[in-house]
């Protein structure tokens, strides 16, 4: 039985030795992923309201005047207004 669980993390850290090799998403000094700026953002990633604090996803997201992106348009409408305060 120990035979086997020697094997596995053997196995185990061949994988983790292989797949940080190969160029994983945490950066290596600060140990934290690098945030992606707004033109880097995928479909399916998502973002956080300035004004609300809200996540959603891109591709429902509002773009606000600055580049901003919101959860709908009121939300952009309310940060504009409270930046120009």
């Amino acid at each position: 039985m120990l035979k086997w669980i020697i094997n596995g993390l053997l196995i185990y850290g061949a994988y983790r030795l292989f797949t940080g090799l190969k160029g994983g998403s945490a950066s290596k000094e600060n140990g934290k992923a690098p945030e992606a700026s707004r033109d880097e953002t995928r479909e399916g990633d998502l973002v956080e309201d300035p004004h609300c604090g809200v996540y959603i996803p891109v591709e429902q997201a509002v773009k606000g005047p600055g580049g901003e992106l919101f959860c709908s348009q009121k939300c952009a409408d309310a940060y504009k207004n409270s930046k120009e305060d």
